[in-house]
């Protein structure tokens, strides 16, 4: 599992009725990428908030989900493959 952090500037949206911050909006995002065993399929678990001094606190929900990601075997148009089934 690979688990990264960060806190990125991006464009401020533009919500009409709402004043415009006239600048970039700090987003704290969390993504946890968790490969199959056989390294042909990997799932990504993803949080963004724009409560930037919150957004540690999301971190166990993030590692708990990731860590209950599980691949099985599928079948697509009758051919048995891995994929991911949630």
């Amino acid at each position: 599992m690979l688990v990264t952090e960060r806190v990125a500037e991006l464009p401020a949206p533009a919500i009409e009725g709402l004043p415009s911050s006239g600048g970039p909006a700090e987003v704290y995002q969390l993504e946890a990428l968790v490969p199959s065993d056989k390294g042909e399929a990997l799932a990504a678990i993803q949080l963004s908030t724009s409560f930037v001094t919150e957004g540690p606190q999301y971190r166990r929900m993030v590692f708990d989900a990731a860590r209950s990601v599980a691949f099985r075997p599928g079948t697509v148009n009758g051919v048995t493959n891995t994929s991911l089934r949630l």
